[in-house]
């Protein structure tokens, strides 16, 4: 006992000696001599009893003896006359003393926490009792006689083994505080109600199954523990909970409760609500209505989302929703006060605002995993925003929304839409990207007013076969999915401007891509496609097209595109520069990196608009590399310069071009031209009132072999029709541009070594007889004499070649013939040589316009017979004779008569181009040529020009060694 301080304090005006938590054994036998001590506390201590020297203190007024081990308590107690408070609980009494009545003042008896089997009964006659408090003992029975503790106010009955509440309880009228908690009650009796100042009531762990309904005639009650934790629970609360209007502290918890009354919304005064280990899978949205609420349990139930209006409950101090999977709030919103921060945050944002005329809730990149249920209230609802959350659905209640007229969901986590959503009739814009949709549900196809369907980054592999019942829509945006094919019906969708197919798996596109009209953006990029769809180049609003990261070689033949401003063709597989590039003249950007292109054609100079031409990673030889590295302007400087070098050097005088046809015709044996010229005389056309230009051939020499390098050229003669216009003039200089020039000062050695006379060689200088009248002289300088000017007023002249009179020609035989014109092979019989005579026809054959045959014919002229004859004419007659050239066969054979070929060519029919071999890039860039010359518009026709440059890039595929074996191929297979 050293140390121990036994000195009592003055506490409250009473004189108090604290031992208490000391680790005594024993009270110190000198603190009964402390006779006027009125408060002993000698709890928390390992006091096994408690002397009989206790009754020395007459003047106690408080023993708390608490949390020791005592096992009896002394008899000496009794004679405490002024003790009030007698504290016992937490120790290991089995009976309480006999003549605890005698304790006339005593108004607290706690004895909670021992092993009391039983009750003295005599304990009811303390008269000023107010708490009895025997809980956690082992009472099975309560002793009768507690009806006479009538200022009791507070009885804990708790943790024993009562099966009924005490009868005589109901007859303590001052009782405030009633708790028989734990104990195997299964209902509460009738006359509980007779409790008329009751405050609080706890009848939790007990063994209801159904809610006691007896308190909801307490009217006082504030507060009311019935949380269950036996066998016995019940899931449901009646709606007359509303009445308990002083209730401030309510516990439900350890039921299978779902739902709450509605009614409970007009509990005002409710500030503690316990709910924690029921079956709630959604919040009892009643809560939210409740605005004194401070405290809230809810803890260990199913619920996953905390509805927004739980802001409104202001007062929330201590949320607890621990043990519950919930996604929203997000699980990085973790405290009451941050939880309801981010209510309050989404609650404004619930409160539609007017955006550009509509109503639009905005709900984006808030880590939702469920649309709230407000929205769905929210009728008039015009522009819903719920993109880049965690949905993974859209529930059915989208259907209630039916003025909405744009939606976003994109970035979410959806793998099914509603069905809901097919009935949202004023529906224009639906975003779904970046979800996991593996498939379009067909009541898209219901949306009648749709014009914007972005569905990129999912994972469709197809799409609806109904989607041609969008007939709005403008935008469709399929791009990062699984596609392996664009179905033909988006080819009906003709209001579209803009298509986005990138990123998928297409080979290929549906030819009915080039009908739609409207189409102003087309992004194919990063798939497998090896063709463009003819046409696409014809669309006229057309201004952006990406085919980048594909396997096309060619593009298809169109017309010039006013408004194409954007081309992305890079990392594809092109050999060529695509010569309808050239034709563009709006546009500014042009990426074709990554090709195998060695050149840029000179007509690219033509599209002056280009500010950024991207070529890099190309083996581009022309222009030169360090031209390339300057950047687009210095390129475009180079082809402009370029083009008009060439125009100049379509100056060369006439004794280029008749060298060059003259070493052709000494490689041609005499034999094999006059065969030729048997086989086809019988299928010369009859005689043509016209005017012939001819140009002198010299005799051919056999076996005489060149010995420099020229390239063969066709022989440009002389129109002399009254059809005739200036296009002769361009379609030679288109042909000279093909063809190997050789200087003024080499041509005569050459010719010598090739053994020309001299005086064939005079002949060329100046093909003219001596002797001749100056009516022959002036036919030489290109002047006609006055009958051919009167008889043929339209006829210009070209002054390197002669007029000759037809009579002077003998032993005619057709070369070949196409278009308004045939050429033969004659004898000038003054000259006395071979000459090479083109004809234009002047009178229609066969219902042929004139200089034509039928077949040859451009579909204008049968809709107007009275159109004469024009440059658009001989382009699309060129146009035919390509696919006459690339077939080795005739137009139209298996046509009846000629009434039938007109029919089809004004329907726009053409020869068949299934004859047309696509298997080499050489034969299909010169039938995308054909089709373009030959094109239903006279407009859409290139010119000869246009046509030279395009040849001009077929043959330097190949090497001269190739041209002369391919020569000698088509030899052997003529004869």
């Amino acid at each position: 006992m050293a140390g121990l301080n036994l000195q009592p304090q003055i506490v409250n005006g009473l004189l108090k000696l604290d031992l208490s938590n000391q680790g005594l054994t024993s009270i110190p036998e000198e603190v009964f001599d402390i006779t006027d001590l009125e408060v002993l506390d000698v709890s928390n201590n390992k006091l096994t009893n408690i002397p009989e020297a206790i009754g020395r203190l007459q003047k106690l007024d408080t023993l708390s003896a608490y949390s020791n081990m005592l096992t009896s308590l002394p008899h000496a107690i009794r004679s405490l006359q002024e003790l009030k408070l007698l504290v016992v609980y937490n120790n290991d009494l089995s009976m309480l003393p006999d003549g605890l009545e005698s304790l006339e003042n005593l108004e607290y008896l706690n004895v909670k926490n021992n092993k009391l089997t039983k009750l003295p009964s005599k304990v009811f006659s303390c008269p000023n009792l107010v708490v009895l408090n025997v809980g956690n003992n082992k009472l099975s029975t309560f002793p009768a006689g507690v009806e006479k503790l009538q200022k009791l106010t507070k009885l804990y009955l708790h943790s024993n083994e009562l099966t009924e509440v005490p009868s005589g309880v109901y007859s303590l009228s001052n009782l405030e505080v009633l708790c028989v908690a734990r104990n195997p009650i299964r209902r509460l009796s009738d006359d509980i109600t007779r409790l008329t100042r009751l405050k609080s009531l706890i009848v939790a762990d007990c063994h209801f199954d159904e809610f006691p309904r007896q308190v909801l005639h307490l009217k006082t009650l504030e507060v009311l523990y019935a949380g269950q934790a036996g066998g016995s629970k019940f899931d449901m609360v009646p709606d007359e909970l509303e009445d308990l209007q002083h209730l401030w502290y309510l516990s439900l918890e350890n039921n299978l409760l779902r739902t709450l009354p509605s009614t409970m919304s007009h509990l005002h005064n409710l500030r503690v609500v316990n709910l924690w280990n029921n079956q709630f899978d959604t919040f009892p949205e009643v809560l939210c209505e409740l605005p004194a609420m401070k405290e809230l349990d809810i803890k260990n139930n199913s619920i996953t989302r905390l509805p927004i209006a739980l802001h409104r409950a202001d007062k929330l101090e201590d949320l607890n929703v621990f043990g519950n999977p919930l996604t929203y709030p997000p699980r990085h919103v973790q405290g009451t006060r941050a939880i309801m921060t981010f209510l309050k945050q989404q609650g404004e944002n619930l409160q539609p605002q007017t955006v550009n005329g509509h109503l639009k809730i905005d709900l984006s990149n808030q880590g939702l995993t469920s649309i709230p249920e407000e929205v769905f209230d929210i009728t008039g609802l015009e522009v819903l925003d719920v993109s880049n959350n965690e949905l993974t659905s859209i529930p059915e209640a989208i259907g209630r929304l039916q003025k909405l007229n744009r939606m976003d969901a994109g970035g979410n986590m959806l793998t099914s839409l509603p069905q809901a959503i097919g009935s949202l009739s004023k529906l224009t814009h639906l975003y779904i990207y970046d979800n996991r949709l593996t498939e379009l549900p067909p009541w898209i196809c219901s949306l009648c007013n749709l014009e914007v369907l972005v569905v990129g980054n999912n994972r469709l592999s197809t799409l609806p076969p109904d989607i041609e019942k969008l007939r709005k829509l403008t935008n469709l945006h399929i791009h990062d999915n699984q596609l392996k094919e664009v179905p033909q019906a988006i080819c009906s969708l003709l209001n579209l401007e803009v298509l986005v197919t990138g990123n998928n798996r297409l080979s290929k596109l549906p030819p009915g891509v080039g009908r739609l009209q409207n189409l102003r953006e087309l992004f194919i990029n990063d798939n497998q496609v090896k063709m463009l769809p003819l046409g696409v180049f014809s669309l006229f609003n057309f201004e952006v097209l990406d085919v980048s990261n594909n396997k096309v070689s060619t593009l298809p033949p169109g017309a010039k595109n006013a408004n194409l401003r954007e081309v992305y063709l890079y990392n594809n597989k092109f050999d060529t520069f695509p010569e309808v590039l050239c034709e563009l003249p709006a546009m500014e950007k042009l990426d074709i990196r990554f090709n195998n292109i060695s050149r840029l054609p000179t007509a690219l100079h033509r599209a002056d608009k280009l500010e950024d031409l991207d070529v890099s990673g190309n083996p581009l030889t022309y222009p030169p590399q360090d031209v390339c590295k300057q950047g687009t302007a210095a390129i475009m400087a180079f082809l402009k310069h370029e083009t008009a070098a060439r125009k100049s050097d379509n100056m060369e005088t006439a004794s280029e071009t008749e060298l060059e046809r003259k070493l052709r015709e000494r490689r041609e044996k005499n034999a094999q031209m006059q065969q030729q010229g048997s086989k086809q005389r019988d299928q010369t056309s009859e005689r043509m009132d016209t005017s012939i230009g001819a140009t002198p051939v010299p005799p051919q020499a056999a076996g005489t072999k060149a010995r420099v390098g020229l390239v063969r050229k066709q022989t440009l003669t002389l129109k002399l029709t009254e059809d005739n216009t200036a296009q002769d003039k361009e379609l030679q200089q288109a042909f000279n541009r093909l063809s190997l020039k050789v200087a003024l000062n080499q041509w005569k050695p050459i010719a010598r070594e090739l053994g020309v006379s001299k005086k064939e060689i005079k002949d060329i200088e100046s093909p003219t007889q001596r002797g001749h009248e100056s009516e022959k002289r002036r036919s030489v300088e290109g002047q006609l004499s006055d009958e051919v000017e009167r008889r043929y007023p339209s006829v210009t002249i070209d002054r390197r070649f002669p007029i000759v009179a037809s009579e002077r020609l003998e032993e005619q035989s057709i070369l070949g013939r196409g278009g308004f014109a045939y050429v033969t092979k004659a004898r000038h019989l003054d000259w006395r040589q071979d000459v090479a005579v083109k004809c234009l026809l002047t009178r229609k054959i066969e219902g042929s316009p004139e200089g034509s045959t039928i077949t040859h014919a451009p579909p204008e002229y049968f809709a107007d017979i009275n159109l004469p004859p024009n440059a658009k004419f001989d382009v699309y007659s060129f146009g035919v004779l390509l696919w006459e050239i690339v077939t080795r066969q005739q137009p139209y054979a298996l046509a009846a008569n000629s009434a039938l070929i007109t029919m089809a060519v004004t329907m726009g029919q053409r020869p068949d181009l299934t004859l047309i071999p696509t298997d080499r890039e050489d034969v299909t860039s010169v039938s995308q040529l054909m089709q373009t010359c030959w094109s239903q518009n006279p407009e859409d026709r290139h010119s000869f020009d246009d046509c030279a440059d395009r040849l001009r890039h077929v043959k330097d595929r190949f090497s001269r060694e190739e041209i002369r074996q391919a020569i000698i191929t088509v030899e052997k297979m003529k004869v």
